[in-house]
C-alpha cells in the first residue's frame, strides 16, 4: 500500500482490510475499527490508537514503537506493547516531542499522577478526565476542553490555559503559580484555589456581558448563555450544540461555521448576524 502522510482516520471502518506492509506512522486512527484486518508488518509507530478496535486482527510483525493507546484500545491477545505508550494513570510523558499528544480525544481518561509537564495539548478534549495530582507545569492547554475535568492537587505552575473551557472543572488544591488564564472560560461550578487571579478569565453564565469577545473552535455545548450579550462577538467554529441562547443578543455576531444543533434560540436577537452557513440574518427591529 502507498505511504500516507499522517492521515486522520478517526472513526474509520477497516473491518477485514489489508494493511500488510503499509506505513501509516504518525496517523490518527482513534476509534477506528480494524476487526479481523491484516496488519502484518505494518508500521504504526507514533500512531494515535486511542480507543481503536483491533479484535481478531493480524498484528504479526507490527511496529508499535511509541504508538499511543489507552485502556479502551482493544488488542488481540499476546500483542507486544512494550514499545507502545499507554495513556494512563501515572504515565510520564514529560520530554517527549510535541507529536506524542497529537491525539485530540482524551475525554474521561484516568490521568491522575501523570507527568505531562511541558507538553503541547492544544485543542485536546480532556472533558471529564481525571488529572488529580498530575504534573502539568509548563504545559500548554490552548483552547483545550477541560469541562468537568478533575484537577485536584494538580501542578499547574506556568501552565498556559488560554481559551480553555474550565466549566464545571475542579481545580481545588491545585498549584497555580504564574498560571496563564487569559481567555479561559469558567462558570459558577468551576472550583479554583482561593486567591486565584481570574481577572483575565471569562465568566460564562446567563445574563453576562460578552460583547466584542473572540471565541473560536472551542466546545461550549450545553452552556447556559440565556439573556447574554454576545453582540459584535466572534463565535466562529465553536460548538454550541444544546446550548441555551434564549433571549441572547447576537447583533453583529459572527457565527460562521458554528454548531447550533439543538441549541435553544428562542427570543434570541439577530441583526446583521452571520449564521453558520455564511448567510446574514437580519431580524432587526
Amino acid at each position: 500500500m502507498p505511504k500516507w502522510d499522517a492521515p486522520n482516520l478517526t472513526d474509520a471502518d477497516f473491518t477485514e482490510a489489508d494493511f500488510s506492509n503499509a506505513n501509516i506512522a504518525r496517523a490518527i486512527v482513534s476509534q477506528a475499527n480494524f476487526t479481523r484486518a491484516n496488519l502484518m508488518n505494518t508500521n504504526l509507530s507514533k500512531t494515535d490508537l486511542m480507543r481503536a478496535n483491533f479484535s481478531e486482527a493480524n498484528l504479526t510483525g507490527v511496529n508499535l514503537s511509541e504508538a499511543i493507546y489507552c485502556s479502551e484500545t482493544i488488542f488481540p491477545a499476546n500483542v507486544d506493547l512494550s514499545q507502545a505508550i499507554p495513556i494512563t494513570s501515572g504515565v510520564n510523558l514529560s520530554g517527549y516531542p510535541k507529536y506524542i499528544l497529537s491525539c485530540r480525544d482524551l475525554h474521561s481518561l484516568d490521568l491522575s499522577r501523570a507527568n505531562l509537564s511541558g507538553l503541547y495539548m492544544n485543542d485536546v478534549n480532556l472533558s471529564g478526565a481525571n488529572l488529580n495530582e498530575s504534573n502539568l507545569s509548563n504545559t500548554r492547554f490552548s483552547d483545550a476542553n477541560l469541562k468537568n475535568a478533575s484537577l485536584i492537587g494538580a501542578n499547574l505552575n506556568n501552565a498556559y490555559l488560554g481559551g480553555a473551557n474550565l466549566s464545571n472543572a475542579d481545580l481545588s488544591y491545585s498549584i497555580m503559580t504564574n498560571t496563564n488564564l487569559l481567555g479561559a472560560f469558567y462558570n459558577s461550578e468551576t472550583i479554583f484555589p482561593s486567591s486565584t487571579n481570574l481577572s483575565k478569565a471569562i465568566y460564562l453564565d446567563s445574563g453576562v456581558n460578552l460583547s466584542h469577545i473572540y471565541f473560536s473552535k472551542i466546545n461550549l455545548n450545553r452552556v447556559n448563555l440565556s439573556n447574554t450579550n454576545l453582540s459584535s462577538s466572534i463565535l466562529k467554529y465553536i460548538d454550541l450544540s444544546y446550548a441555551n441562547l434564549s433571549n441572547a443578543n447576537l447583533n453583529n455576531a459572527n457565527l460562521e461555521g458554528a454548531i447550533l444543533d439543538n441549541a435553544n434560540l428562542e427570543g434570541a436577537i439577530f441583526c446583521k448576524t452571520i449564521m453558520p452557513d455564511g448567510s446574514v440574518r437580519n431580524n432587526c427591529y
